[in-house]
């Protein structure tokens, strides 16, 4: 099974799509094709909780920029098919960089490689679950590449999106997706 859909199935766990309902007050977008029937559109139920979820991204050296463009890429297509409304994207190298609440389209947006240091991902995880305007049971997406000191404790839902090449450095009970190119 391609991994997007791996992801897209965790995911969907977590976060259930938005309720629609019928509506006459907006056309449907193929109202002008048949201009004498009058169709209704589907609009998404504003009456729900916001959806959000935590990203992690490992921006060291080692990390590949195609693999991340594909880690980004799936990750915006999945969250805009499950309504997830924000993310709160972090980076982390040697230190951690809030870059605050994202579209799931602008997820990768400012985010740069950087390396030239050990990549140490505790203070991303401590931040992503310490900022004050964050969900207690926010689930947190970590992506790397597997090459991180591994003194780590993630407490809280999360789940791994590696490289196909990267080994997690600790043993972890959450679910491991691996990034394959074609």
């Amino acid at each position: 099974m391609p991994w997007q859909v791996e992801l897209a199935r965790y995911l969907g766990q977590h976060f259930r799509p938005g309720d629609t309902r019928r509506t006459y007050g907006r056309a449907a977008r193929r109202q002008g094709s048949t201009p004498d029937l009058i169709r209704p559109t589907r609009v998404v139920d504003q009456e729900r909780e916001a959806q959000v979820l935590g990203v992690l991204i490992d921006t060291s050296g080692n990390m590949d920029e195609r693999t991340l463009g594909l880690a980004l890429g799936a990750l915006s297509t999945t969250a805009q098919t499950l309504n997830i409304d924000l993310l709160r994207v972090v980076t982390c190298d040697a230190g951690a960089h809030d870059l605050g609440w994202r579209s799931p389209w602008a997820a990768g947006s400012g985010v740069t490689l950087v390396g030239g240091g050990g990549t140490v991902l505790q203070p991303g995880v401590d931040l992503s679950r310490t900022v004050k305007d964050v969900p207690v049971d926010m689930p947190l997406l970590i992506i790397t590449d597997g090459y991180f000191k591994p003194e780590l404790h993630v407490p809280g839902e999360h789940a791994w999106l590696l490289d196909s090449h990267g080994e997690l450095a600790i043993p972890s009970q959450a679910p491991v997706f691996r990034i394959r190119a074609r």
